[in-house]
């Protein structure tokens, strides 16, 4: 079996006291003989039958579960994020599937405790992605999950503001949000590994967590892939580049930006802007200062990136500006003939990028 691992940047400078990864509200480790036992809150009830299995190292524990099988989970969360149920929550599970899943979906956990409906997560059975149509699956960053590979996925729930998933401490889906006491809220049962339409095909997990809070990109990046621990003296710095804008040039051919950054993090951290793209190269008054501002002297969207790094953890961010010409007037598209172009495309100089293409000679 293989395992995956997060690539993490090391520094050369001693970090003083950070933020640590916080504690989850319940733990169950599958590395003993009893299926049913718990490291942390309420043991979970055994629908069914498992199998022992071999874990993520030699001499580590798992459980196959196969189809019709599945965990009832009394998680203790109360309800919260402005509902009756609860909005705010973050579930992690060490898993693989066999070669004999291939093709198949492999469910992870089902929000409705009578289990009278399909699945609320699963792996994909046309290729391997995680996720469920409503929130998006991994497909959209070109992640794939590949059988007999142990991974970390960890899903935080923030009912009406966010629904991501990580896999070994990377971001592979920013997610549709979800409503308020919907389908991706909690009653006091959150079944695991459970479908009713057979789509429950085997798994093996070595370990599930959850948290009574949606944890930050930094927290779960700390918390990497299946190797490491759920107990984390160091978070990584979470950081925001601030929202997308459209501005507009000033009669003097330019525009001065705000970069308003944010990095939260409780320990020693160096920040740094950098323009990922653009027509020209943006001047950036400070860029070692996650506050400052920029100026540019062309139309065009621009990407700007803000990276924090705390010594062992480089986390980055990025904030788009599409930058319009003076007086532009709502202005769509602007070819402009006099620019460089090679006989074919036409380059838009308005900042919107519709770019003309000659289909019938130059």
């Amino acid at each position: 079996m293989k395992t995956r691992n997060l690539v993490m940047f090391m520094g050369v400078w001693v970090v003083v006291a950070q933020a640590a990864v916080r504690q989850p509200v319940g733990i169950w480790d599958f590395t003993s003989n009893d299926p049913n036992s718990v490291t942390l809150g309420v043991p979970l009830t055994l629908v069914g039958s498992v199998q022992p299995a071999e874990g993520v190292l030699p001499g580590d524990g798992a459980v196959q579960i196969g189809v019709g099988s599945h965990f009832i989970c009394q998680h203790g969360i109360s309800a919260n994020g402005g509902g009756e149920k609860v909005n705010e929550w973050t579930l992690l599970v060490d898993f693989r599937y066999p070669d004999t899943s291939v093709g198949k979906y492999v469910d992870i956990f089902q929000t409705d405790p009578a289990n009278s409906d399909d699945s609320d997560w699963t792996v994909a059975a046309s290729n391997g992605a995680v996720g469920i149509s409503a929130v998006g699956y991994s497909s959209q960053t070109g992640f794939y999950t590949a059988p007999d590979t142990w991974y970390r996925m960890v899903m935080p729930v923030d009912n009406g503001t966010r629904h991501d998933l990580f896999m070994d401490g990377i971001q592979v889906v920013n997610g549709k949000e979800q409503g308020i006491d919907g389908r991706f809220s909690l009653t006091d049962i959150l079944l695991l590994f459970a479908a009713n339409d057979g789509d429950d095909n085997d798994i093996y997990v070595t370990k599930v967590a959850i948290w009574d809070v949606p944890l930050t990109a930094g927290e779960i990046m700390a918390l990497g892939d299946p190797n490491d621990s759920l107990y984390q003296d160091n978070a990584a710095p979470d950081v925001y580049a601030g929202a997308d804008q459209e501005v507009e040039m000033d009669e003097g051919g330019s525009i001065l930006i705000a970069l308003d950054g944010t990095v939260v993090d409780e320990g020693a951290v160096t920040v740094a802007w950098t323009q990922i793209s653009g027509p020209e190269m943006v001047a950036i008054d400070d860029p070692a200062s996650e506050d400052t501002t920029a100026t540019i002297t062309a139309p065009g969207k621009y990407i700007l990136q803000l990276l924090a790094d705390d010594g062992q953890y480089q986390m980055t961010d990025t904030v788009t500006f599409v930058v319009h010409p003076n007086n532009y007037g709502g202005l769509i598209v602007h070819w402009d003939f006099e620019q460089e172009w090679d006989g074919l495309t036409v380059q838009d100089v308005s900042s919107h990028e519709n770019h003309g293409q000659v289909i019938d000679g130059a």
